[in-house]
């Protein structure tokens, strides 16, 4: 179970990736846009002017004699910021200024010097930027000045009181009293408080000093520039994956393997093909020895093999949802791999609005099915097109028959057109021998009407026919999209295969293709996924 989450998961990081290339552009375009837009609004407004004024705050005697830990008086000082930044500072500033509305925010922190608390103001102007810097510290000095002094007055005031009750009690005691000693105890400590809040009151007449006031600063600053930019490329890049995710998971389109184990369980995933740029060429055994393609194709034939053997299917068809993914290719592979393995294999090409077949093995279109279903035909040429590919795969003068490859490290690349060419010895090519057993019957002439062809009666005869000479046969179909074409086939066939391409067919074209296939009597045998880059 942590192997499936595991591989499930790395599925969606890839399917993200890809997504995210593919839109690589339109992210781009989107930051681009973003930090335009950001700059652009920034520069519309005037860059502010910063300027700052710093004061020293006094400790208190009482502070000192209580504590030396330095990190009470950072709390302190935090605390005087707080009253810095607050409301009742910012009203004897509006009030010393004669300032009626908005005023800029000050913002304090500490400075390097011990006991320091610095003011900074931002403003448009560089005169209020530096003129508010300073009122804020002497709106804050006045205030906390009269705060303190009636702070510490009612205090004092308390403890003189407290003084004058005990000095009385302890007048109106004999001296050889036992009460005496303890009045003259309270009365000391009662002394010591006093003097101590008389220090403190002393200090809260000027509870700190401006050691260095804000001068009319000479430059904006680019601040907000800078902070728009790296803010509108966090928020554009954010934002465009956020995007792509979301088309990402509400497009339709099959990405990977998961979409289709995850389609209908009646519909297995017989195989994943990695992306053929050279699909369309040739066989695969004739350009690759190894790889991850040859493996995958080995893969789908031990699938159908077992397919064949345990329901006893024989007629295969091969189609897809729309044109371009790659069932004529597959089909074409699947062919060559079951012959390679002994058993007797025929491929019909029943593509006949777009044939490929003979393209890709290097055959001549003509005679074809189309020839063999011909009205005209005499009654023994049911089969007289059918072409043996050890017998066709040389022309009277001697030459291969096949697209033309070379070898470059060890694969086999196109270097151009189908066309008979000498090789003799062929180096390029795998053995002849591995299509001794495939036969092949191309499309024939164009008709004018396909769908007419393949509803003649005479192609279930010919296919009734093929059943006698051979253990499997292989149908190219057009895909679904094309008419009734595909359904046509469909009855002829005891199975099908459906071959989809990665990022082009839809879930719903897809449910909609199997619904046809099934609804003309072929069984689905399974999906078939080409063009997986994962």
């Amino acid at each position: 179970r942590i192997m499936r989450g595991d591989r499930r998961f790395r599925s969606v990081l890839a399917r993200m990736w890809r997504a995210l290339w593919k839109g690589k552009v339109a992210i781009v375009v989107a930051m681009v846009a973003t930090v335009g837009s950001a700059v652009a609004l920034t520069l519309s407004h005037d860059q502010p002017y910063r300027a700052e004024a710093a004061m020293l705050v006094q400790r208190l005697p009482s502070d000192v004699d209580r504590t030396d830990d330095p990190l009470d008086h950072r709390d302190r000082l935090l605390n005087e910021i707080a009253v810095m930044e607050g409301t009742e500072v910012a009203d004897r500033v509006r009030a010393d200024l004669d300032i009626v509305g908005a005023l800029p925010q000050v913002h304090g922190y500490l400075g390097t010097e011990t006991g320091v608390i610095v003011a900074r103001v931002d403003s448009r102007s560089s005169e209020v930027a530096a003129s508010l810097a300073n009122a804020y510290l002497e709106a804050y000095i006045t205030v906390q000045t009269t705060h303190l002094t009636e702070s510490y007055g009612d205090a004092i005031d308390q403890l003189q009181t407290q003084v004058s009750e005990l000095d009385g009690q302890i007048d109106g005691l004999p001296d050889d009293d036992p009460r005496r000693a303890d009045l003259v105890d309270q009365r000391a400590t009662i002394a010591g408080s006093l003097q101590l809040l008389s220090a403190d009151l002393a200090v809260a007449r000027a509870p700190a000093q401006i050691v260095r006031p804000a001068f009319v600063p000479s430059e904006p600053i680019d601040g907000d520039l800078g902070r728009a930019i790296v803010l509108s490329l966090a928020v554009g890049a954010l934002l465009s994956v956020i995007g792509v995710a979301l088309l990402n998971r509400h497009d339709p389109a099959v990405r990977d393997a998961d979409d289709l184990r995850n389609l209908r369980s009646t519909e297995p995933l017989l195989a994943v093909l990695p992306n053929d740029r050279w699909s369309e060429t040739a066989p695969v055994v004739e350009r690759q020895r190894v790889g991850r393609l040859i493996d995958a194709y080995e893969t789908l034939r031990t699938v159908v093999q077992r397919i064949i053997v345990d329901r006893n299917e024989q007629v295969i068809q091969c189609c897809s949802p729309s044109e371009g993914e790659g069932a004529t290719s597959t089909a074409v592979n699947l062919a060559v791999m079951l012959a390679r393995t002994g058993a007797n294999v025929a491929l019909v090409d029943l593509d006949l609005h777009n044939p490929q077949v003979h393209l890709m093995l290097g055959l001549d279109l003509s005679p074809g099915v189309t020839d063999a279903l011909a009205e005209d035909r005499d009654d023994t040429g049911g089969i007289r097109a059918l072409a043996r590919l050890d017998t066709l795969d040389r022309d009277p003068s001697g030459s291969l028959i096949r697209p033309r490859f070379t070898e470059i490290d060890g694969v086999v690349e196109p270097l151009g057109s189908v066309e008979a060419i000498q090789l003799d010895p062929a180096p390029v090519f795998l053995p002849i021998a591995y299509y001794e057993d495939l036969t092949v019957i191309t499309a024939g002439a164009p008709p004018r009407s396909a769908l007419e062809v393949l509803s003649r009666s005479r192609l279930r005869d010919l296919i009734h026919d093929l059943r006698g000479l051979y253990d499997i046969i292989i149908l190219v179909s057009p895909s679904v999209s094309v008419g009734g074409d595909a359904a046509a086939i469909a009855r002829h066939a005891d199975g099908a295969v459906m071959v989809v391409k990665a990022g082009s067919t839809t879930l719903p074209q897809l449910r909609q293709s199997l619904g046809a296939i099934e609804h003309a009597g072929a069984r689905i045998l399974g999906v078939v996924l080409t063009g997986s880059t994962s």
